[in-house]
């Protein structure tokens, strides 16, 4: 990808994208629970050369990756945290906006799940603590969850 077109990818991402943790009810963990790293960058259906740039950066990557189309808009998912990482690491140093929340998605939040997600109570509140820790990054008002690290501290009595 020629360098003016990669710093063109990387303001739109740095503009657009989602770097957040779900948390979703699970059976087959322990605790009852799983985190789920999740990269997202969403663009209106008519924006489509952005999604051609994304094919053409991630063509000779083995990053693991969909592109889902809507009625109005198109978007790229990642859900992997090593293919975030593979993702960001070459275009973080080209953010503005979110330059610091993608910092310290990349450093403190994506290495939580190496191991995959946390698999004791203890575990997953001290992870839901530093994932808290992404509101002091935000993009723009968003509604927030109500999972946090104080609703499984009550949640499990700890």
């Amino acid at each position: 990808m020629e360098e003016h077109w990669l710093w063109y990818l990387t303001g739109a991402v740095d503009t657009s994208a989602t770097m957040t943790i779900n948390v979703q009810k699970d059976n087959r963990n322990n605790v009852g629970y799983i985190l789920l790293p999740k990269f997202y960058f969403s663009r209106p259906t008519d924006v489509k050369s952005v999604f051609g740039m994304i094919d053409e950066y991630l063509e000779n990557t083995t990053i693991t990756y969909q592109i889902k189309e809507f009625e109005k808009s198109n978007r790229l998912e990642i859900q992997n945290g090593e293919d975030i990482r593979k993702f960001l690491d070459p275009i973080v140093d080209g953010f503005i906006q979110q330059r610091d929340r993608a910092e310290y998605f990349l450093d403190q939040v994506l290495p939580l799940f190496e191991n995959g997600s946390p698999k004791s109570e203890e575990k997953f509140i001290e992870a839901m603590e530093v994932v808290d820790g992404l509101a002091e990054y935000p993009i723009q008002p968003r509604q927030s969850s109500k999972y946090d690290a104080d609703y499984f501290r009550e949640e499990w009595g700890l």
